[in-house]
């Protein structure tokens, strides 16, 4: 059975909140904020370290009336104490929902503070002009928190505000199986995910952020569409001067933060599609003897169904296997042509037939 270059997705994890807790003494009456998030394993992402500074908006419910108590007050190092962030108000009568978001440069809007429009429709709280930079390297999270019917506490405490992240992380690795007996070499230039769109508009959810997989809000995305590259710091990925009988994987993954979407994968008709697509910009070489030679240098195109959701994180893995092709190039031809044989064996052919005239000794 032939097997191919193929992508595997290995798996949406969720990104949920940490339970730990601080408690600090604050000013009594004070409204005061505690943040949690998922610990990352990357710095361009928030977690519980580096999320230091936020957004948030509040809103005072009084019977049936809604208004807006304090508007993208910024929290940061100046009203910290502690892991406490002090917010310069003080608790009113009646009950507060409390919406926060980072990076703070971020533009928001609050909203209609009335109870039947602030968080539904056209007047509901929304991070608006959201655009995800092409270059990786300066792709930025963006996480939020809503927390609802706060009660002005009878002694001194604090907001829980346990942000999710709005985006998709999507993660790439590349594998050389361990069924590739032949010594090869991989050098990767870069990893290009097409046809996505790259801005949007991000409305806050109806149920507050701490309640599992209710706190999501909705995207509502547009644009041209646009391609986004990463740059892998792998350095050569190779399976041994004779190869080896287990599998290789790239140390480190690469990473991208890209809008929630669903598209269909690509398909090739004299041109691949504005679909789904990766392109992997790769080198392969076979090693022999030390010397290598150059068996592709095209790069390969992979067309993929996406359908990522917020708040997961995706990771594909582009696998090198024995006997496939290696994808298709631009054009949507194999990339690695195996060499095979095939044999057939002639039968002896009858020489014409010579009469021998004996020779008296």
């Amino acid at each position: 059975m032939k097997k191919s270059l193929f992508i595997m997705a290995l798996g949406a994890i969720a990104l949920t909140s940490c339970s730990q807790d601080e408690v600090l003494e604050v000013k009594k009456d004070a409204i005061s904020f505690a943040t949690f998030n998922e610990n990352a394993s990357r710095a361009t992402i928030y977690d519980d370290t580096n999320l230091t500074a936020f957004n948030v908006s509040g809103i005072v419910k009084d019977g049936v009336t809604y208004k807006t108590y304090f508007d993208k007050i910024t929290m940061n190092d100046d009203t910290k104490e502690g892991s406490i962030y002090n917010s310069g108000y003080y608790w009113p009568m009646g009950n507060m929902d409390f919406y926060a978001y980072a990076p703070t440069t971020l533009s928001f809007v609050l909203g209609t503070p009335d109870a039947a429009a602030n968080k539904t429709g056209e007047a509901a709280a929304k991070i608006t002009g959201v655009t995800i930079a092409t270059d990786a390297t300066t792709q930025a999270d963006i996480v939020y928190a809503l927390s609802t019917n706060n009660a002005k506490p009878a002694t001194a405490t604090h907001v829980d505000l346990n942000f999710q992240h709005a985006l998709s992380q999507v993660d790439f690795k590349v594998k050389i199986d361990a069924n590739v007996a032949q010594a090869i070499k991989v050098v990767v230039n870069s990893i290009t995910v097409k046809n996505l769109q790259g801005t949007g508009v991000y409305s806050f959810p109806t149920t507050e952020t701490d309640t599992g997989t209710d706190g999501k809000g909705t995207w509502a995305i547009s644009g041209e569409l646009t391609n986004y590259s990463v740059l892998p710091g792998w350095g050569a990925l190779t399976n041994g001067a004779t190869g080896k009988t287990e599998a290789v994987t790239a140390t480190a993954t690469e990473s991208m933060l890209l809008l929630p979407q669903t598209i269909e994968a690509s398909t090739y008709s004299s041109g691949w599609s504005a679909k789904g697509l990766f392109i992997l910009d790769a080198d392969v070489y076979s090693v022999v003897g030390g010397t290598e030679v150059q068996l592709v240098s095209d790069p390969t195109y992979v067309p993929v169904e996406i359908n990522w959701l917020e708040g997961k994180h995706y990771t594909y893995t582009f696998v090198y296997s024995a006997g496939g092709n290696g994808g298709k190039t631009e054009d949507n031809k194999d990339q690695l042509i195996p060499i095979q044989f095939t044999l057939s064996v002639g039968d002896f052919v009858a020489a014409p037939a010579e009469v021998l005239n004996p020779v008296a000794p």
